[in-house]
């Protein structure tokens, strides 16, 4: 039987989880885990071998479908902070909090904190972060009633 390559990717990542889960409250030297939710793009980029070996295996990974095939995501998730998987790398956190905003925050205190987004929709807000080697985003949710119910940091060249 032939597994569909989100399958497939699954099956061989859960395979390789062996390490006890460290979760997010670890530290990386210099920081601590409140500095990850306040600035989670240095997440971004990394592999799959530093996440396993920083954080330990992933409490839950599942599948995101996208609109297209190639857009479907492979996600580890950590106790609230969510990893999306291009190939080998990160290349999505979603968080529940950062850069001084927290999901239930009304749009205005969005506004207020983080200025002038680069992209306004109805249910999202867009701002630019500092590169890091790549482009990076801060991507807003917003619910029906706009306050923030998701936040993601991600790179848009993916």
């Amino acid at each position: 039987m032939k597994l569909p390559h989100t399958a497939r990717f699954l099956f061989i990542l859960v395979l390789s989880c062996t390490i006890s889960v460290a979760g997010f409250t670890q530290t990386v030297p210099g920081s601590t885990g409140q500095d990850l939710l306040q600035d989670p793009s240095w997440l971004v980029g990394a592999t799959l071998q530093s996440i396993i070996t920083q954080f330990g295996s992933p409490l839950a990974v599942y599948a995101v479908r996208g609109q297209e095939p190639w857009q479907d995501d492979v996600v580890f998730s950590y106790d609230g902070i969510d990893l999306y998987w291009y190939q080998n790398r990160v290349w999505q956190v979603a968080v529940p909090q950062g850069y001084g905003i927290k999901k239930g925050d009304p749009k205005e205190t969005v506004l207020s904190v983080l200025g002038e987004p680069l992209i306004q929709q109805n249910s999202s807000l867009v701002f630019r972060l500092p590169s890091r080697g790549w482009p990076l985003r801060l991507r807003v949710q917003l619910s029906e009633t706009n306050a923030v119910s998701g936040l993601f940091v991600y790179r848009p060249d993916y």
